[in-house]
């Protein structure tokens, strides 16, 4: 099944003398549900009268995702954790101790942007 979406008319779009008609016929037809190349199509042959709509369930969704909390992670989670941080570890370790040398290690990490390394 193609994928699916929806174009409206742009409203960044400014049409000249010539291209207002057109313009508000399409922003009175309202917002259509055409395949993604259809959309594609249209945007290109428009001149930038269309746009496809952004989907709000996605920025929603996007929005919500988090981080897991260390202390809702199981054992198997926190010890490959420690692996890949490279921390030493002890043959018995209690869960808030694995916990508190995660959270330091990953206080050590600095994650800079690619423009400020230059």
């Amino acid at each position: 099944m193609p994928k699916m979406v929806k174009i409206e008319a742009n409203p960044d779009f400014k049409p000249n003398a010539t291209q207002k008609a057109e313009y508000s016929a399409i922003e009175k037809a309202g917002a259509k549900t055409v395949t993604y190349q259809t959309a594609i199509h249209n945007i290109r042959h428009s001149g930038g009268m269309y746009r496809i709509q952004p989907e709000a369930s996605a920025t929603a969704t996007a929005a919500t995702v988090s981080a897991p909390k260390l202390a809702e992670m199981d054992l198997q989670d926190l010890k490959l954790m420690m692996v890949s941080l490279g921390v030493k570890t002890e043959k018995q370790m209690k869960k808030s101790e694995v916990i508190k040398v995660i959270e330091t290690k990953l206080a050590e990490i600095d994650i800079v942007d690619d423009d400020e390394t230059t």
